[in-house]
């Protein structure tokens, strides 16, 4: 798509929230699923795929009536304007918090595995110098450099896991017996947090150009979510077994620096280190977007570029207080941001369509 029309398209929309989901799955997934489920741990991705077809289920239900407005002005449209008002609140909060959290977890494992030596906020500070270089342009650019390197993953992914296959124990993934069941309910629920940040991407859903394109769009692209997070879980554990991989502080990447070429390991180590910095960028450049987005449809204003280089700023603080160590980084997650993402981001948008269905404006 040209996006001459100054609009992403739907296929454009969908890729940015495979990024989105890509760089927190390869990371967050499998250590949750494990530890919840254990060797029956890739067997979440079934009551995942039925929470996200019942999200979007409601995303489509929106969309029909109202696929040119924010999902902003929807839920005003639907609650009422100082409900609304609060909600729009309640979001900003939500992805304040996200953002903080990713900058810091991003810097925090980069100087772990690659860099040791560097001070955290000479790295904080790069990352934020980038990410206010490319919103510079608005979401054109970010989502049209997440077609490209969206391809670049999907080949790194097929590669590393073809390569690793050698290495797989399939008696890894068993047994799993009916009492499984329940682990497996609970351990879905790290892929519910990640269906939750659709919600952040159609807050600026009024510069998509839908063309009744998301009904046919939606189940692909969860498809294509849930295909990455069984590998992302599966892997390590027909790798190294469930015990050794929930020990693992990234159990994927683990897996993948089990690929031996000829003894070279730093080439692979460098395409896995690419994965994840691109797609943690490009996760980091929609969320500040998205909160941007929100500040102009609240005070309707014209240009939010003099606010995000001080909103940036804000979050560069609020990482480096949010917590002390990756460990409280890691309680944070499970405590805090998971459950607050299920609520505000897959749980709010479902009642709030199920009240805009009562009330027939959906």
């Amino acid at each position: 798509m040209s996006n001459d029309n100054g609009k992403i398209s739907v296929r454009q929309s969908l890729i940015l929230f495979l990024m989105l989901f890509c760089a927190p799955a390869v990371r967050y997934i499998p250590a949750y699923a494990i530890g919840k489920a254990s060797q029956a741990a890739w067997l979440t991705i079934i009551p995942s795929f039925i929470f996200g077809i019942i999200y979007a289920f409601a995303w489509s239900g929106f969309l029909k009536k109202h696929d040119k407005k924010s999902l902003l002005d929807i839920i005003n449209e639907i609650t009422g304007k100082y409900i609304g008002g609060f909600i729009r609140v309640v979001f900003f909060l939500w992805i304040t918090l996200l953002l903080a959290y990713y900058l810091r977890m991003y810097a925090e494992r980069i100087l772990t595995s690659t860099m040791p030596n560097v001070n955290i906020i000479f790295l904080l500070s790069i990352m934020i110098i980038t990410l206010v270089h490319i919103l510079k342009s608005g979401i054109i650019p970010i989502a049209k450099m997440a077609e490209i390197f969206f391809i670049i993953i999907v080949a790194l992914f097929f590669i590393y896991n073809l390569l690793v296959l050698p290495e797989i124990k399939i008696d890894n993934l068993l047994p799993v017996t009916f009492e499984d069941t329940l682990p497996i309910i609970e351990g879905s629920a790290g892929f519910v947090t990640l269906f939750s940040y659709i919600s952040i991407i159609f807050i600026f859903n009024d510069e998509i150009e839908h063309k009744g394109e998301f009904d046919k769009m939606k189940y692909s692209g969860l498809l294509v979510a849930m295909i990455g997070g069984l590998f992302f879980i599966a892997m390590p554990i027909a790798v190294f077994g469930a015990s050794v991989s929930s020990k693992l502080p990234l159990p994927f990447f683990a897996t993948m620096m089990q690929i031996n070429i000829f003894d070279v390991v730093e080439r692979i180590e460098s395409g896995i280190i690419v994965f994840w910095v691109i797609s943690e960028f490009i996760l980091m450049a929609v969320f500040i977007y998205s909160a941007m987005h929100i500040l102009k449809k609240s005070f309707k204003l014209n240009n939010t570029r003099p606010l995000t280089m001080t909103y940036i700023i804000i979050i560069f603080f609020l990482s480096l207080i949010l917590a002390g160590s990756t460990l409280e980084l890691k309680m944070l997650s499970e405590s805090v941001i998971t459950p607050l993402s299920i609520i505000v981001g897959y749980c709010l948008p479902i009642i709030i369509y199920i009240i805009g269905k009562i009330r027939k404006i959906v």
